[in-house]
């Protein structure tokens, strides 16, 4: 999932990202899913944070939940998962904001 900063994001109201994670975490045949940020950031405590995280928690039980930033943007993501949280942080090393993400390759990424 290309998780970015686009028309319909911007246009789109919090009830309607709301009820995209809803409608994601109601697939019962999803096994991996990986959403790719480059340029969108967060503020730790903000409203939109709690709402975003209470967002990823609805996802449960897949066998890989990858959340994929840039390396000069996870410093901003670094402290957004919690505990419990199954979504885990992959550093794309070789992308950042201001380029297009490259394929995923073992070389290219490190765990968080």
């Amino acid at each position: 999932m290309d998780w970015e900063l686009n028309p319909f994001f911007i246009s789109s109201t919090p009830q309607m990202r709301v009820q995209t994670w809803d409608k994601i975490s109601e697939m019962k045949g999803l096994q991996q899913l990986r959403a790719f940020t480059k340029t969108l950031c967060i503020l730790l405590d903000s409203s939109a944070t709690r709402s975003l995280k209470q967002n990823l928690r609805k996802v449960k039980g897949l066998q890989k939940f990858e959340l994929v930033v840039t390396k000069d943007q996870f410093q901003v993501w670094d402290g957004f998962l919690d505990d419990g949280m199954e979504a885990k942080f992959v550093v794309n090393t070789e992308a950042s904001a201001d380029r297009t993400f490259l394929p995923l390759s073992a070389r290219m990424v490190r765990g968080y």
